[in-house]
C-alpha cells in the first residue's frame, strides 16, 4: 500500500422484494479518495446474479457469492448492486467490499481478488 492508503472494509444490505429482487447501494469515497476491492455478496443463494454499476454505470455482473472485481470507486460515486430475481422477499442481504482506501492523488496499484478470496463464506 501507498503513503496515506489504509484497509477497506465496507459492508451495506438490502432487503429483498416480492418480485425477488433486491438493491443494494454503498457509500461513495470521500472527496480526495478511491477506493480498489473485491465485492461479494455473502448470504445469497448461489449463482444469483446481480448487476453491478458504479455512478450509475454499469461495470459488470457478480454471480453470488462472489467476488466480483478488482473494481475501482472513484470519490462521488457510489457502488451499487441489483438483483432482479432468485432472492426472498423480506431477507436482508449483505454484501462486503474489501481492498484499500487510497488518496486520489497517489492510488495503490491494485492487483486482484486477494483479500475476499482469503475469508471463508459461510464457513465455521
Amino acid at each position: 500500500m501507498g503513503a496515506g492508503s489504509v484497509l477497506l472494509n465496507q459492508t451495506a444490505q438490502g432487503e429483498g422484494n416480492a418480485t425477488g429482487g433486491a438493491e443494494i447501494s454503498f457509500s461513495a469515497p470521500r472527496m480526495t479518495r478511491v477506493w480498489q476491492g473485491t465485492v461479494s455478496v455473502t448470504n445469497a443463494p448461489a449463482g444469483t446474479a446481480f448487476t453491478v454499476s458504479v455512478g450509475g454505470q454499469p461495470a459488470g455482473v457478480l454471480y453470488a457469492p462472489g467476488p466480483f472485481g478488482p473494481i475501482q470507486i472513484q470519490s462521488g460515486l457510489a457502488l451499487q448492486l441489483a438483483a432482479s430475481t432468485g432472492l426472498t422477499q423480506g431477507t436482508f442481504y449483505q454484501a462486503i467490499l474489501l481492498g484499500v482506501d487510497d488518496p486520489i492523488e497517489n492510488p495503490t496499484p491494485y492487483t486482484g481478488p486477494t483479500a475476499v478470496t482469503s475469508i471463508t463464506l459461510g464457513g465455521p
